[in-house]
């Protein structure tokens, strides 16, 4: 069961990790959890969270920082656009 564990703890979607922390949780604290209910419990969980596309998600940080980033680009477009109009008017 270490093994199993390690193995899904070396994934890099921090939610699964905790998923899998909350059942290495139970298994210390001596629920009945065999290698075959642990797998298909991790199997679950990766196609639920697949399937809502929140498997290696971006984190909310990285998903402001994305919106941030498209906002000052739209805000340089919208600049440029308006210099350009102010600059071939005067001509």
């Amino acid at each position: 069961m270490v093994n199993l564990f390690k193995g899904y703890e070396a994934t890099s979607n921090k939610a699964f990790i905790s998923y899998i922390w909350l059942k290495k949780n139970d298994y210390k604290e001596g629920q009945d959890l065999s290698p075959e209910t642990l797998m298909v419990y991790a199997e679950n969980k990766y196609m639920t969270m697949k399937r809502l596309y929140l498997w290696n998600a971006p984190a909310k940080e990285a998903q402001d920082i994305m919106a941030l980033t498209a906002q000052i680009v739209q805000l340089k477009q919208g600049s440029n656009r308006s210099s350009d109009a102010s600059g071939s008017a005067g001509t």
